[in-house]
Protein backbone atom coordinates (compact mmCIF):
# COMPACT_ATOMS: atom_id res chain seq x y z
CA UNK A 1 0.00 0.00 0.00
CA UNK A 2 2.68 2.42 1.21
CA UNK A 3 2.58 5.96 2.47
CA UNK A 4 3.63 9.48 1.76
CA UNK A 5 3.92 12.69 3.56
CA UNK A 6 5.73 15.76 2.55
CA UNK A 7 6.21 19.66 3.86
CA UNK A 8 7.48 22.78 2.68
CA UNK A 9 8.37 25.92 4.82
CA UNK A 10 7.80 29.06 2.70
CA UNK A 11 10.73 30.77 4.91
CA UNK A 12 13.35 30.53 7.59
CA UNK A 13 10.72 30.80 10.48
CA UNK A 14 8.85 28.41 9.10
CA UNK A 15 11.42 25.46 9.27
CA UNK A 16 10.47 24.46 13.14
CA UNK A 17 7.09 22.59 11.20
CA UNK A 18 9.78 20.38 9.52
CA UNK A 19 10.37 18.45 12.63
CA UNK A 20 6.78 16.99 12.52
CA UNK A 21 7.41 14.47 9.40
CA UNK A 22 9.35 12.08 11.82
CA UNK A 23 5.68 11.64 13.55
CA UNK A 24 3.58 12.42 10.41
CA UNK A 25 5.58 9.38 8.56
CA UNK A 26 4.92 6.85 11.95
CA UNK A 27 1.10 7.43 11.67
CA UNK A 28 1.65 6.10 8.16
CA UNK A 29 3.17 3.01 9.52
CA UNK A 30 0.31 0.45 8.69
CA UNK A 31 0.35 1.30 5.47
CA UNK A 32 4.07 0.47 5.26
CA UNK A 33 5.33 -1.42 7.78
CA UNK A 34 8.73 -2.72 6.12
CA UNK A 35 10.23 0.71 6.44
CA UNK A 36 10.26 4.31 7.03
CA UNK A 37 11.99 7.17 6.26
CA UNK A 38 11.91 10.78 6.51
CA UNK A 39 15.18 13.24 4.38
CA UNK A 40 15.29 16.52 5.10
CA UNK A 41 16.86 18.95 2.40
CA UNK A 42 16.71 22.81 3.22
CA UNK A 43 12.87 23.64 3.98
CA UNK A 44 11.86 20.93 2.68
CA UNK A 45 11.11 17.17 4.58
CA UNK A 46 9.38 14.28 2.84
CA UNK A 47 8.51 10.84 4.68
CA UNK A 48 7.57 7.29 3.56
CA UNK A 49 6.06 4.78 4.97
CA UNK A 50 6.95 1.61 2.55
CA UNK A 51 4.72 -1.94 1.58
CA UNK A 52 7.77 -3.44 0.00
CA UNK A 53 6.06 -5.70 -3.12
CA UNK A 54 8.07 -5.42 -6.58
CA UNK A 55 11.86 -4.60 -5.71
CA UNK A 56 12.05 -6.12 -1.93
CA UNK A 57 15.39 -5.10 -1.30
CA UNK A 58 16.51 -2.29 0.74
CA UNK A 59 18.16 -0.34 -2.54
CA UNK A 60 14.61 0.86 -3.49
CA UNK A 61 13.38 1.74 0.16
CA UNK A 62 12.19 5.94 -0.64
CA UNK A 63 12.89 8.94 -0.77
CA UNK A 64 14.32 7.04 -4.54
CA UNK A 65 16.79 9.78 -5.79
CA UNK A 66 18.19 9.58 -9.05
CA UNK A 67 22.14 8.73 -10.05
CA UNK A 68 22.90 12.32 -9.74
CA UNK A 69 21.37 12.90 -6.55
CA UNK A 70 19.69 16.21 -7.20
CA UNK A 71 16.10 14.52 -7.67
CA UNK A 72 14.14 12.14 -5.16
CA UNK A 73 10.58 11.02 -5.37
CA UNK A 74 8.26 9.31 -2.81
CA UNK A 75 5.72 7.18 -4.43
CA UNK A 76 2.39 5.15 -3.21
CA UNK A 77 0.96 2.94 -5.81
CA UNK A 78 1.55 1.07 -8.70
CA UNK A 79 2.79 0.97 -12.33
CA UNK A 80 0.96 -2.10 -14.28
CA UNK A 81 3.28 -0.72 -17.04
CA UNK A 82 6.20 -0.40 -15.49
CA UNK A 83 8.34 -3.39 -17.17
CA UNK A 84 7.23 -1.63 -20.92
CA UNK A 85 8.45 2.02 -19.72
CA UNK A 86 11.39 0.52 -18.64
CA UNK A 87 12.70 -1.31 -22.23
CA UNK A 88 11.49 2.18 -23.87
CA UNK A 89 14.12 4.00 -21.19
CA UNK A 90 16.78 1.59 -21.33
CA UNK A 91 16.49 2.19 -25.29
CA UNK A 92 17.19 5.58 -25.12
CA UNK A 93 20.23 5.06 -22.61
CA UNK A 94 18.70 5.22 -19.10
CA UNK A 95 20.39 2.80 -16.56
CA UNK A 96 18.56 1.65 -14.11
CA UNK A 97 19.98 0.35 -10.32
CA UNK A 98 16.80 -1.27 -9.10
CA UNK A 99 14.14 -3.08 -10.17
CA UNK A 100 11.59 -1.19 -9.21
CA UNK A 101 8.71 0.88 -10.66
CA UNK A 102 8.99 3.47 -7.96
CA UNK A 103 12.80 4.19 -10.11
CA UNK A 104 11.05 3.98 -13.54
CA UNK A 105 8.73 6.30 -12.66
CA UNK A 106 11.24 8.79 -11.88
CA UNK A 107 13.51 8.51 -14.92
CA UNK A 108 10.06 8.60 -16.92
CA UNK A 109 9.62 11.94 -14.96
CA UNK A 110 13.29 13.18 -15.60
CA UNK A 111 12.99 12.09 -19.68
CA UNK A 112 9.70 12.99 -20.71
CA UNK A 113 8.41 15.44 -17.91
CA UNK A 114 5.21 15.89 -17.18
CA UNK A 115 3.88 13.90 -20.49
CA UNK A 116 5.07 10.76 -18.29
CA UNK A 117 1.11 10.97 -16.62
CA UNK A 118 -0.48 10.16 -19.71
CA UNK A 119 2.15 7.18 -20.58
CA UNK A 120 0.87 5.46 -16.94
CA UNK A 121 -1.22 2.73 -16.82
CA UNK A 122 -1.26 2.49 -13.21
CA UNK A 123 -2.52 3.79 -10.06
CA UNK A 124 -0.33 6.34 -8.27
CA UNK A 125 0.24 9.44 -6.19
CA UNK A 126 3.82 10.55 -5.69
CA UNK A 127 6.09 13.67 -4.93
CA UNK A 128 8.84 14.71 -6.75
CA UNK A 129 11.78 17.20 -5.34
CA UNK A 130 14.19 19.19 -7.85
CA UNK A 131 16.92 20.01 -4.80
CA UNK A 132 18.64 22.53 -7.16
CA UNK A 133 15.41 24.37 -7.82
CA UNK A 134 13.89 23.91 -4.80
CA UNK A 135 10.52 22.74 -7.01
CA UNK A 136 8.19 20.29 -5.58
CA UNK A 137 6.10 18.37 -8.25
CA UNK A 138 2.90 16.39 -6.93
CA UNK A 139 0.64 14.27 -8.80
CA UNK A 140 -2.31 12.05 -8.61
CA UNK A 141 -3.94 9.17 -10.93
CA UNK A 142 -6.75 9.76 -13.09
CA UNK A 143 -9.06 7.71 -11.35
CA UNK A 144 -8.43 9.32 -7.98
CA UNK A 145 -7.41 5.37 -6.68
CA UNK A 146 -4.35 6.38 -4.14
CA UNK A 147 -5.46 9.28 -2.33
CA UNK A 148 -2.95 12.91 -2.08
CA UNK A 149 -4.17 15.20 0.98
CA UNK A 150 -2.78 18.76 1.24
CA UNK A 151 -2.95 21.43 3.67
CA UNK A 152 -1.58 25.12 2.69
CA UNK A 153 -1.10 28.74 4.62
CA UNK A 154 1.68 31.56 3.90
CA UNK A 155 3.95 29.60 6.26
CA UNK A 156 4.03 26.26 4.63
CA UNK A 157 2.67 23.37 2.48
CA UNK A 158 1.81 19.69 3.97
CA UNK A 159 0.82 16.66 1.90
CA UNK A 160 0.19 13.50 2.96
CA UNK A 161 -1.86 10.11 2.18
CA UNK A 162 -4.08 10.41 5.39
CA UNK A 163 -5.82 12.63 7.14
CA UNK A 164 -3.53 11.77 10.40
CA UNK A 165 -0.40 12.64 8.88
CA UNK A 166 -1.69 16.30 8.21
CA UNK A 167 -2.82 16.46 12.01
CA UNK A 168 0.58 15.40 13.05
CA UNK A 169 1.68 18.08 11.40
CA UNK A 170 -0.34 20.31 13.74
CA UNK A 171 -2.61 22.14 11.06
CA UNK A 172 -5.52 23.96 12.26
CA UNK A 173 -8.58 21.58 13.37
CA UNK A 174 -10.77 23.96 11.76
CA UNK A 175 -14.68 22.37 11.19
CA UNK A 176 -15.66 23.05 7.31
CA UNK A 177 -19.12 23.83 8.37
CA UNK A 178 -20.39 23.98 4.46
CA UNK A 179 -18.60 20.39 4.44
CA UNK A 180 -20.47 19.28 7.59
CA UNK A 181 -23.71 20.36 5.69
CA UNK A 182 -23.30 18.62 2.52
CA UNK A 183 -22.51 15.34 4.94
CA UNK A 184 -25.15 15.27 6.30
CA UNK A 185 -27.30 15.31 3.25
CA UNK A 186 -25.50 12.93 1.34
CA UNK A 187 -23.32 10.94 4.10
CA UNK A 188 -19.89 11.37 2.54
CA UNK A 189 -18.28 14.80 1.37
CA UNK A 190 -17.65 15.10 -2.11
CA UNK A 191 -14.07 15.99 -2.92
CA UNK A 192 -11.84 18.03 -3.25
CA UNK A 193 -13.18 19.23 -0.39
CA UNK A 194 -12.85 17.50 3.69
CA UNK A 195 -14.09 18.21 6.80
CA UNK A 196 -11.62 20.51 7.87
CA UNK A 197 -10.90 23.96 6.58
CA UNK A 198 -8.07 24.46 3.40
CA UNK A 199 -7.55 20.77 3.63
CA UNK A 200 -8.29 19.52 0.07
CA UNK A 201 -7.60 16.23 -1.84
CA UNK A 202 -5.81 17.15 -5.14
CA UNK A 203 -8.37 16.00 -7.46
CA UNK A 204 -7.59 12.90 -9.70
CA UNK A 205 -5.61 13.09 -13.04
CA UNK A 206 -3.89 16.76 -11.46
CA UNK A 207 -0.76 17.78 -11.16
CA UNK A 208 0.72 20.38 -8.54
CA UNK A 209 3.88 22.26 -8.42
CA UNK A 210 5.09 24.47 -5.79
CA UNK A 211 8.53 26.56 -5.39
CA UNK A 212 9.78 26.37 -2.43
CA UNK A 213 11.64 29.92 -2.37
CA UNK A 214 8.83 31.89 -3.73
CA UNK A 215 6.06 29.92 -2.06
CA UNK A 216 3.60 29.69 -5.34
CA UNK A 217 1.82 26.72 -5.82
CA UNK A 218 0.41 25.93 -9.40
CA UNK A 219 -2.07 23.50 -9.30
Amino acid sequence: MCGIAGIVAFSELALPYLACMEAATQTLRRRGPDNQSVYRHHRVALGHARLSVIDTSAHANQPLFDTSGQYAIIFNGEIFNYRQLKQQLAAEGVVFSTQSDTEVLLQGYLHWGTSVLNRLNGFFAFAVYHLPTQTLFLARDRFGVKPLLYYADRARLVFASEMKALLACQIPKKLDHNSLYIYLQLNYVPPPQTMLQDVQHLPPGCYMTVNVATGVVKQ
